[in-house]
């Protein structure tokens, strides 16, 4: 087009930051009570900058679950976001102060690649 530049166009990417694990409003190391850890269904991964969700989804497709109760250690892996019965049931049984973990996350983003996100760890009121 007459009186145009022909310069190339300039882009910048930035890389996306990595999702997070949640259960409920909870990430990282927090203590959440028992009722709302059993109101909880899943575990889900968001991609957050500056405290926003952005808009890129994320499905959980395995984690490792690991409940402490009255010196005991619980292990169950999950091939997907959502809790099982066992899983609730341990819940269900842990004592104020036990912990629940939540590792070995893996999450497939919109891109299909499978990414290894940090895990949770609940302390029960």
């Amino acid at each position: 087009v007459k009186g145009q530049s022909n310069k190339p166009a300039v882009f910048h990417v930035t890389r996306l930051p990595d999702p997070v694990s949640y259960v409920g409003t909870h990430c990282g190391t927090s203590t959440i009570t028992k009722p709302e850890l059993l109101n909880c269904s899943a575990l889900i991964c968001k991609m957050m900058r500056n405290g926003v969700n952005l808009p890129y989804k994320f499905e959980v497709v395995s984690f490792e679950f690991t409940a402490t109760n009255e010196g005991k250690i619980i292990a169950l892996s999950c091939m997907k976001e959502a809790f099982t019965k066992e899983m609730k049931d341990i819940v269900q049984k842990v004592k104020s102060g036990s912990k629940v973990f939540f590792d070995n996350v893996k999450a497939k983003g919109q891109d299909g690649v499978v990414r290894n996100v940090p895990g949770i760890t609940l302390v029960v009121k």
